[in-house]
């Protein structure tokens, strides 16, 4: 079992998603344990109002930062280590290595490429997973708002920093912070102009459809 998780999770180039996965998995679990046992619960506090440039705007428009970041996280690197494994292992099997037992002079090279293929690409694979993520997070979204809920917010008053989420249309997203509490909300300008990403907004409207109306803070 042990030389199984190693050859799987711990071994390269697995282990780049691999390692971290089983960290959080583990996490996670000793959180849910802590949580039936009424001791707290572990968790990863992010600033809202902090500018966060590309890495803060790909978390928000995928759609991770709509469940704890643990949990998103975790099911994040789940699919960028199943991606990973997926494709290496085509790659040997499109090698010969799966099927012929090829001399190892042969051998070790064809791995080689294909292992220092999959460390190349893992960066798009964790991009790739993220959105795939955010899609499956999307119903535990739903659960995540009704814990919400249960909190007093309101959103005039509040700030945030704006980044640009691109769904078809190009929208203006924010992260606001109020009470303790978070929510990503699509924000337009009070007076009608344009809203540029990076910049710090209040709120001083919401519309019936969610649409939040803001203004520069200077």
């Amino acid at each position: 079992m042990i030389e199984r998780i190693e050859a799987v999770y711990l071994s390269a180039p697995y282990v780049i998603f691999g390692a971290p996965l089983l960290f959080l998995v583990f996490i996670v679990l000793f959180s849910f344990i802590f949580q039936l046992i009424d001791m707290g619960d572990f968790e990863i506090e992010v600033e809202p109002d902090a500018n966060t440039g590309f890495f803060g705007s790909i978390f928000i428009t995928s759609g991770i930062s709509k469940v704890p970041l643990m949990l998103g996280m975790t099911i994040t690197l789940f699919f960028a280590h199943l991606f990973l494994y997926v494709l290496h292992n085509l790659a040997l099997f499109a090698f010969g290595l799966k099927v012929f037992d090829l001399p190892s002079m042969i051998a070790y090279p064809l791995e080689l490429v294909a292992t220092v293929g999959a460390w190349i690409l893992s960066p798009f694979i964790f991009y790739k997973s993220l959105f795939v993520a955010g899609r499956v997070c999307h119903p535990l979204a739903v659960l995540m708002k009704e814990r919400v809920r249960l909190k007093p917010l309101t959103i005039i008053g509040s700030t945030g920093y704006t980044t640009f989420a691109i769904e078809g249309d190009e929208q203006t997203m924010v992260s606001l912070s109020k009470e303790d509490c978070v929510d990503h909300k699509q924000v337009v300008s009070h007076g009608g102009s344009r809203i540029e990403s990076n910049r710090l907004v209040k709120v001083v409207a919401e519309r019936d459809d969610g649409v939040c109306e803001v203004v520069l803070v200077e």
